[in-house]
Formats: structure tokens, sequence, C-alpha cells
């Protein structure tokens, strides 16, 4: 890694990149490729004010009021000052490394050339594999990085999108201050969010972290693609601050829809649905052979095949999918590996907050919660195919999402719940509601107890969990429970009545 380093920025961004590629290498080259650390000695003050003058036009005595002798970081790419404006406000400044964009050219050059023999290689471990396109993407990725102009884009789209959330906060950009190869943004103070001196307050700006990448990534489908704890400040009044715009991305509302669809066959072992996503968004070749991929799914996720959400360790999930990655002929899109890394990082940074945390325990609520209220006919169709099976409502399934639903805060557990009712009362999803129904009369019967006297009841009831079983009756499931006072809830709410919700189904 030292030697990788010690190459150039483009060889250290290259590392980077390849170490969240588990379709491409075996996960031993993964773990050793991800301590690559994007830090080197600051250069010249000289070179680096020279620099700022050259591009903003101007001495710098008459740009700014002073700037800090010292930079306050220093990366492969450039370092930050802390500077302050005529009109009082404090910056930091970022100035590209003198001749980066020239070094990087050559650097790409240089990996172009050389992925000809290192396709051979490729060929003899994995497969037939053009990895000049590889070359060619990460190109692009990195001059875009380099482009402090796009940058800055990004930090405003950014704010405009995410900056009025709760406890969350994203740094101005002066444009005047700003060019190809400087960005001057708002100063911040603040601590790294593992610092002890936060206190409680550092779970609550973990949520905040989870909940705000979520919504970039599935919501809005634009999101930053290197969160990791040096681009996260905890500010003065305990919100969450993101730095650093140069490593963003995008997807489109059908990729998005595809990691809803992924976290979900994800969370709840079905191999066979997942395989199918992976061949219709093209990560996996359409005539791929389905039943040694499902096998090679089921034996490497032996501990999770049991086990609740919040006992998925995304690292170790992604570590082992990525066996299977490399094992078959998987190619990920630039995008499934941005999301897969900025996952990664995202349960990394958590975890030094709190070493029991787990990603997809926090996203699965949000994931659900988005099942349920999205009405487009792509997660209805979603939704519905992962509630029926084999033509048959699967009651587990149906309850887990619920309840996972509602452990969502706010509007988003009234909307999911009653968007899935809007849904099931419609009259084009007959066949759903009767299968619903059927549900509620099976486990109620098993109770003994009369549907349509105590429905009538139990909706009439405002209080939730509000079952009485007579003594000796069997005791109904806690999970059923739960989803029937959701409902209850929600209808309760819509003023629907038992007889229009359950037509003419009677026992």
């Amino acid at each position: 890694m030292e030697l990788v380093a010690s190459l150039g920025p483009a060889f250290i961004k290259a590392g980077q990149a390849l170490s969240s590629r588990p379709d491409l290498l075996p996960p031993e080259y993964l773990q050793e490729l991800q301590k690559l650390q994007d830090r080197l000695p600051p250069f010249d003050n000289e070179q680096a004010f020279d620099q700022i003058e050259s591009e903003l036009g101007g001495k710098l005595q008459d740009l700014f009021e002073r700037i800090d002798p010292e930079p306050v970081a220093a990366a492969s790419i450039g370092q930050v000052y802390k500077g302050y404006l005529k009109t009082g406000e404090e910056v930091a400044i970022k100035v590209q490394r003198p001749n980066c964009e020239k070094i990087i050219a050559l650097d790409i050059y240089i990996l172009r050339r050389m992925s000809g023999l290192l396709n051979e290689l490729l060929r003899v471990v994995k497969y037939d594999f053009d990895l000049k396109l590889i070359v060619d993407e990460f190109g692009k990725l990195i001059y875009d990085e380099i482009d402090y102009l796009n940058e800055a884009r990004n930090a405003e789209r950014f704010k405009d999108l995410y900056g009025n959330m709760e406890n969350i906060f994203v740094p101005k950009v002066y444009w005047r201050y700003t060019s190809a190869k400087v960005i001057t943004l708002e100063w911040v103070d603040g601590v790294r969010l593992e610092s002890d001196t936060l206190g409680e307050d550092r779970s609550e700006l973990v949520r905040s972290l989870v909940q705000c990448s979520l919504r970039q990534m599935l919501e809005n489908g634009f999101f930053h693609a290197d969160p990791h704890g040096g681009n996260l400040l905890a500010t003065n009044n305990a919100a969450l601050c993101y730095l650093d715009f140069g490593m963003t991305s995008t997807l489109t509302q059908e990729q998005s829809y595809g990691i809803i669809l992924a976290i979900v066959d994800l969370v709840n072992r079905d191999w066979e649905s997942l395989v199918a996503l992976y061949k219709k968004l093209g990560i996996l070749d359409k005539d791929a052979d389905e039943e040694p991929i499902v096998k090679a799914l089921n034996d490497a996720l032996p501990d999770v095949l049991d086990a609740s959400v919040g006992q998925f360790n995304f690292k170790s999930v992604i570590s082992k999918l990525g066996t299977v990655f490399y094992s078959f002929d998987f190619q990920l899109p630039p995008y499934y590996t941005a999301i897969l890394r900025c996952l990664g990082v995202l349960e990394g940074v958590a975890i030094q907050v709190d070493p029991e945390f787990k990603i997809l325990n926090e996203a699965y609520p949000f994931v659900a919660s988005r099942l349920l209220s999205d009405d487009s006919a792509e997660l209805r169709s979603a939704l519905e195919l992962f509630l029926v099976k084999d033509g048959e409502l699967v009651a587990d399934r149906w309850t887990s999402l619920l309840i996972s639903a509602s452990r969502m805060n706010g509007d988003d557990v009234s909307a999911g719940l009653n968007s899935f009712l809007e849904y099931i009362l419609a009259d084009d999803a007959t066949e759903m509601r009767y299968m619903l129904a059927d549900l509620l009369v099976d486990e109620l019967d098993g109770l003994g107890v009369d549907l349509t006297k105590y429905l009538r009841g139990y909706l009439a009831s405002s209080s939730l969990f509000s079952l009485q079983v007579q003594p000796g009756d069997a005791q109904m499931s806690p999970k059923l429970q739960q989803a029937l006072s959701l409902v209850n809830d929600s209808l309760l709410r819509k003023g629907v009545r038992i007889d229009d919700f359950f037509g003419i189904v009677q026992r």
C-alpha cells in the first residue's frame, strides 16, 4: 500500500475505487486496498498562495483580510486553509496542488497502457474483462473531482436538497472566491462524530446521518459518495455538517427502485428475487443460470438466514456477497459500487460511535415506508410480488413490513400506511384485499373469536393493542397484533368502516 500511495494521486484514487469492486477482486485484495489513506504532506505555502492569486485574479491582501499560514488539512489533490474575508466572515479555502491536472493525466495514461497487461492477468484469475473501461470510468470521476467549479455546484445542489433537513447543515459557497482550482466555503467550527465531547448527541447525529443519506440515495437520487469521518462534523449547535463535495453520485429513479428492492430481498433472504433483480438491472447476464447463484448466496450467508434485521452487519454481508460476485459473472455498474461504498462507510462511521450499530437495521424502516407509500407502478408491482407468493399472501412479510414502517417518525408512517390501505381498498386490488382478509380470518379463527363482532369492536376502539382474549384462548402473535393495531389506527383516521374494508367476506 505504501508503494501505491507513493505513485501519485491518480493511483491512490484508483486503489480506493478498486477497493469497492468485489466483482473484480477477491476479498483479501479488497481488504488491503481499503487501507489506502488519501493523505500527503502539505505543499509549500508560497505555491499555494500563488495559485490562489492566479486563479482569483488579485493579490491576497486585496482578496482576503488574512489567511492562516498553516493548512488545516492536506490530501493528494489539494489542501485547505482557514481565511477571513474583508466583510468578516470566516471561510475555508481549498487550493489544488500545482500541476495536479497534468500529473493525473500522466497517471491515467500509464494506467491505460498498463490495462492491456492487467487484462491478461485478470483473465487468469477472473473473466474476460476490459479494464480500459474501468480506467476510463475512473478517469471521468477523478477529473470531476479536480474541477472545483463542479464541486461548488455539487455543494449548492446538496444544500438546496438537504440543507433544510432537521439537524443537517451544509456550508454555503462563496462564488467570488471560487474557480476551477480554488474553492471557498463557509467555515464551520465543530468536531468529528467520534469525539467524546459530544456525549449523547453522537447517537442522534448518527441517526441524522443515516436518514439524510437514505433520502439522498432513495428519494432524490443525488448523494454524497464519500461520507467518511473526515468529511463530517458535529457543529457547536449539535447539527451534522457535510464537507467536501468533490465525490457525488446520481441515481435514476429506476436505479433507486433497484436499491430499495435489493435491500428488501436481502433482508427477507429472497435470493431468487435478488438474482432476478440483478438480471433486470444488467448486473448479471440475463442468460446466467440462476440455480447455482441462488445456492451460492444461500451458502455464503448461512449466519443471517435466521437472523433478525438488527443482526445484519453490512460489512460482513457485502464481504460474503463479494465472494459470490467474484465467483460468478457479475459486473457492477458505477452507481452500484458507489452505493455499496457509501453504505459501508456510513456503517463504519456509525460503529465508531455505537459498536452495536447496524446500517440495515436503520435503513429497513425507511425502505419499508417508501415501498408502502410510493404510488409508482414499478414499486406497486414489486410490493404485490413481495407480499404474494404462489398465489397466497405471505403473513410474515406483510406484518414485518408494516411494523418496520411504523418505526419511521412523523408523517412517513401514516403516509405509508394510508397509501397501503388505499391500494388494498382500490377497485382494482380486490384480490389483494381478499387475501388480506383471509389472513386475518385465519389468525383470528385460531383464537375462537367471532370475526365480525371482534373486528367491529376492535376498530371502534381508539386505543392500540386493544385485543381482549378470553382466559384459556391462544394468544395472537405479537407481530400480527402490532400489525393489526397499525391498520386499526390508520383506518380510524381514514374513517373507513369494517364492512367497506372486508366487503362480502364472511366466515
